[in-house]
């Protein structure tokens, strides 16, 4: 695997930038830097109103912890007024919060999805991109990406990672009940779900039991459900072969650990965000809001939604309205943007759970 150091900087004295005086530009100091997965990318510019003229330096470093250093110390050598980087995955992360640990704040620090500053096709380079993004940030001209707060940040990783295994309990929950349809056996005849508590009981005592044992379970338990004795035992019956208990207990295993996953996911949460239970409460206040959605919730968007300049570009960010497609006064089809989709799938679930909800506080 291929390594970068620290490249000596490239410096380069710029002409006057045009006859007719500067350009106007927010910033006089920027730095822009193009993150990819082994390297590091920079560009830094500065504005010499004095002369009109532009400072220009390039310089590219390695993404081990001791070149992030060393891109951290050669950022703050030149004090710029705003650092811009594009979202490139996760890679982005690592430098920022290198960043964010040396003093630079989030108004000094932003993000920015590449789509918005790609560059024209046959015009794209490593050196170009970064100075790119220079540009764009002395002028102002991106649209910063939303980046919550360190802890936040921590508990949106730890939230989207339950939220795949949950996923992950439900298909293995499903290659289950699937594993004792392949048999023949036609479990939602008897039970009206194989997870309940009298079902797995049943289950769990013909996978690990005598028959016998086994027999005596059934009876304790069938008056708590729908199908008689005799119609369970039937049910059972084409699945007593060691073939088919011996895939039943490798996937009851599979399932197991998956759920043993999601609770200590759940737990890990519940730990993180310990600092926002009163908020927390407040989201709880909301019908069909329970205390593990709005974790997840918070998880995505924190206490601070300042950098949403109205509520309709909130909606917008996360996908839940409509997108826009006119040209020559015509309206075409589009469908929704492309938005958070964790953040999404939570409110869609709490929507559901809204529309279930028949009365609350004695009002229809």
């Amino acid at each position: 695997m291929s390594h970068f150091t620290n490249m000596s900087p490239t410096n380069e004295v710029g002409k006057p930038l045009n006859s007719h005086g500067p350009v106007r530009c927010l910033y006089h100091s920027a730095i822009g830097v193009d993150v990819h997965a082994q390297l590091l990318v920079c560009c830094f510019q500065k504005h010499l109103p004095e002369t009109n003229q532009l400072l220009s330096e390039q310089a590219q470093f390695g993404t081990s912890n001791s070149q992030i250093k060393q891109f951290v110390d050669w950022v703050s050598s030149h004090k710029p007024e705003i650092i811009l980087m594009e979202s490139t995955g996760v890679y982005w992360m690592s430098p920022y919060e290198a960043l964010e640990s040396a003093g630079f704040t989030s108004q000094q620090l932003a993000v920015v999805n590449a789509r918005d500053i790609k560059a024209a096709y046959g015009r794209k380079s490593d050196k170009a991109d970064a100075r790119r993004l220079t540009e764009f940030a002395r002028m102002n001209s991106f649209k910063r990406s939303f980046v919550p707060s360190r802890d936040i940040r921590t508990a949106r990783l730890i939230a989207r990672r339950l939220h795949h295994a949950t996923q992950d309990c439900t298909r293995e929950s499903n290659r289950m009940q699937k594993l004792l349809s392949c048999s023949g056996t036609r479990i939602s005849s008897v039970f009206s779900s194989f997870k309940g508590k009298a079902a797995q009981k049943i289950i769990n005592s013909f996978l690990d039991d005598s028959y016998p044992e086994f027999i005596a379970c059934v009876r304790s338990n069938c008056s708590r459900l729908r199908a008689t004795f005799t119609d369970i035992v039937d049910a059972f019956r084409q699945l007593n072969t060691p073939t088919f208990k011996e895939l039943l207990l490798e996937q009851r295993k599979s399932w197991r650990q998956a759920m043993e996953r999601r609770d200590r996911l759940e737990a890990l949460l519940r730990i993180q965000m310990k600092p926002y239970k009163k908020t927390v409460d407040q989201l709880c206040a909301i019908p069909g809001v329970k205390e593990l959605a709005a974790l997840k919730i918070l998880s995505e968007i924190g206490t601070d939604l300042s950098s949403f300049r109205s509520s309709e570009a909130f909606c917008s960010w996360i996908g839940i309205c409509c997108g826009n497609n006119e040209s020559a006064g015509k309206a075409k089809k589009s469908g929704t943007p492309k938005g958070n989709n964790y953040l999404r799938a939570y409110l869609t679930e709490v929507g559901q759970a809204i529309a279930l909800v028949k009365t609350y506080n004695g009002f229809a």
